[in-house]
């Protein structure tokens, strides 16, 4: 959904934090057999679930098809906050 590109500390460093990002999204997915990766672009910890994200989620699911989409809890969990960031929370929006 982001670049990732709000994951430092020092603004300056925007691009190569997306840089970064893109490429440890990469590797991962090469491990696991995935090779096309698709990006919403999305502002890293500004992620709403509006019209136009839904939109495009929807646009995604109709071009590839999937079979399975997986996707993040949308309750917040007090005891690990790190996996309820509210990024992660929009993504698992209805």
């Amino acid at each position: 959904m982001t670049d990732g590109d709000a994951g430092g500390f020092d603004p300056a460093q925007r691009d190569e934090i997306v840089r970064l990002r893109n490429e440890e999204q990469r590797r991962a997915a090469a491990l696991v057999g995935v090779t096309d990766i698709h990006y919403l672009h999305e502002r890293d910890g500004y992620l709403e679930p509006s019209h136009g994200v839904i939109r495009e989620v929807v646009r995604l699911i109709r071009q590839l098809r999937p079979d399975v989409v997986l996707s993040m809890h949308p309750e917040r969990n007090w005891n690990r906050i790190q996996k309820s960031h509210p990024d992660h929370l929009a993504v698992g929006r209805p």
